[in-house]
């Protein structure tokens, strides 16, 4: 059993810009993403981990019908028809988490919980977040260990390349 504690996050909110070259028009558009880098202090593993985000807090003037997504691994496949968690080790050489992203083709402000839907197709019915200031708890579990949690601020952008985030409690 992995002690508590025992996953080693590198939770400085990385912004990453990517453009895709795929077919549809959302995703040859640019994407801003906030990734957390994660991996195993101990040097052993940490086995089928899924990750959560929930928001604790969000703008005066918003209401979310939903505010507990789970999130989508970096570099895992996914698809308009993926729903659910889906499970990753952890070892030292790490893993990449995608917690929320905008892209360039959208219309309005806001962004999206990083979930496989809504990376698919993204909707403002589909995990989206009006522009405004949440928090959130990242919360990582894993079949042999507690995992580990980080508490995040993320900036809901007016536009979409002015996405940001800052870590609350690590």
């Amino acid at each position: 059993m992995i002690p508590s504690g025992a996953l080693h996050s590198l939770f400085y909110p990385s912004i990453r810009i990517a453009t895709s070259a795929s077919g549809s028009s959302f995703l040859r558009s640019e994407v801003r993403v906030l990734t957390l880098e994660t991996r195993l202090a101990s040097g052993r593993l940490a086995r089928r981990c899924i990750a959560v985000l929930t928001l604790t807090k969000q703008p005066p003037a918003v209401e979310l019908g939903e505010t507990h997504f789970t999130l989508h691994w970096a570099d895992i496949d996914y698809s308009g028809r993926t729903s659910g968690a889906d499970p990753v080790d952890i070892g030292p050489e790490g893993r990449r988490l995608d917690v929320v992203f905008a892209h360039s083709g959208q219309q309005d402000g806001g962004c999206w919980a990083a979930i496989p839907m809504a990376l698919a197709l993204p909707v403002p019915n589909q995990a989206y977040m009006p522009p405004g200031y949440y928090e959130a708890l990242v919360e990582i579990t894993c079949e042999n260990g507690q995992g580990t949690s980080i508490r995040i601020r993320i900036r809901s952008p007016a536009t979409w390349s002015d996405l940001d985030a800052e870590v609350i409690a690590a």
